[in-house]
């Protein structure tokens, strides 16, 4: 259910981009896969670009751990703590070894990233669930309205498509706010 959700607000934020590209003559099955490929390949180079950098932060700042250490231990209250229990060679030598465990920890990361593709199939499955919605939103929300009598059809039809441009205006807002 939750996926159904989340698939529907996607399809109808997205909704309004895609309407537009239809009235400039696109059919909507392309319109909806021009749009969905604009957004992968929009989340796909904002993930190469931070991942690469991101990462050579975390091995530079485990690298600089014991110098970090020595700072602190030179400060003079400090220093009375660290001397008495003979703590300094204790912290000097586990910084050493988390620096020299990175390599380790890139095989632990390895692992996290087969839980993490398992994450990838499910957002897989949400996005197509989203691209056929937003495919077929036209054709669900008049077989929807099917079983209505015409007068509520007239009534509501204006306030769904107002309710649609609604939360694709909040979508597409909160995404411009993020970029």
């Amino acid at each position: 259910l939750l996926s159904i959700f989340l698939a529907a607000v996607i399809a109808l934020g997205l909704d309004p981009v895609v309407g537009a590209l239809v009235k400039r003559g696109w059919k909507r099955g392309r319109a909806a896969l021009v749009v969905f490929a604009s957004m992968f390949v929009a989340v796909f180079l904002l993930v190469l670009v931070t991942a690469g950098p991101l990462w050579d932060e975390i091995k530079e700042f485990i690298r600089s751990l014991p110098a970090f250490w020595e700072d602190l231990k030179s400060n003079d209250a400090f220093q009375d703590i660290v001397n008495t229990a003979g703590v300094d060679d204790k912290v000097r030598d586990a910084l050493k070894e988390l620096a020299a465990g990175l390599p380790e920890a890139a095989s632990t990361l390895l692992g996290i990233a087969g839980g993490v593709f398992g994450s990838v199939l499910s957002l897989v499955t949400l996005t197509f669930l989203a691209l056929f919605l937003l495919m077929e939103r036209p054709a669900i929300t008049s077989w929807l309205f099917g079983f209505a009598p015409p007068e509520t059809e007239r009534r509501w039809g204006p306030v769904v498509e107002d309710s649609i441009t609604a939360v694709s205006q909040s979508l597409l807002g909160n995404i411009a706010i993020s970029i």
